[in-house]
C-alpha cells in the first residue's frame, strides 16, 4: 500500500485513481505495482492511455509485476495466475503477452529488471513509441 511506500528524496507518492486523467504532468517517472495483473488488456490499455496522456518526452512508465516466462512456468506463479483468472477475469502475463500488451498500447519496453527469480517479479520500463 501506499502507507509502506519508503520516502526517496526527489519522489512524490501519492494515490491516484487509474481510471481517470494522471493530475500530474511531465513526471519523470510513473510507477505501478501489481495493478496490471488485476484487468484484462483492454482495461490495462485504458489506465495506460490515462497516464500517457500526462507524459512528456523524458517521461517513463514503471510496472511491477510478475513476468511469467513463456514456458515452463513455475507452479507458484501459474498459481497465482489461476487466482487473479477466477476472480478478476484477469491474468499474470508471459513476457510475450506484455510485449505484446505495451505494443496494443502504444508503448515500447525499453528495459526489464527481475528482482525475484522464483515468481519472476520485475519492473518492466515502457515509454511511447
Amino acid at each position: 500500500t501506499i502507507q509502506q511506500a519508503i520516502p526517496t528524496d526527489g519522489v512524490e507518492v501519492m494515490p491516484y485513481d487509474f481510471w481517470t486523467p494522471q493530475p500530474i504532468k511531465g513526471a519523470r517517472a510513473y510507477y505501478m505495482r501489481n495493478i496490471m495483473h488485476d484487468y484484462p488488456d483492454e482495461k490495462c490499455i485504458a489506465i495506460l492511455h490515462n497516464i500517457m496522456a500526462a507524459m512528456d518526452k523524458d517521461s517513463v512508465i514503471l510496472i511491477d509485476d510478475m513476468i511469467l516466462p513463456n514456458e515452463k512456468a513455475p507452479w507458484r506463479a501459474t498459481q497465482l495466475d489461476l487466482l487473479v483468472m477466477s476472480a478478476l477475469a484477469a491474468m499474470e502475463r508471459s513476457e510475450k503477452q506484455w510485449y505484446s500488451l505495451m505494443e496494443a498500447a502504444g508503448l515500447k519496453i525499453v528495459k526489464i529488471w527481475t528482482y525475484t527469480e522464483e515468481l519472476r517479479d520485475s519492473i518492466i520500463m515502457a515509454i511511447p513509441k
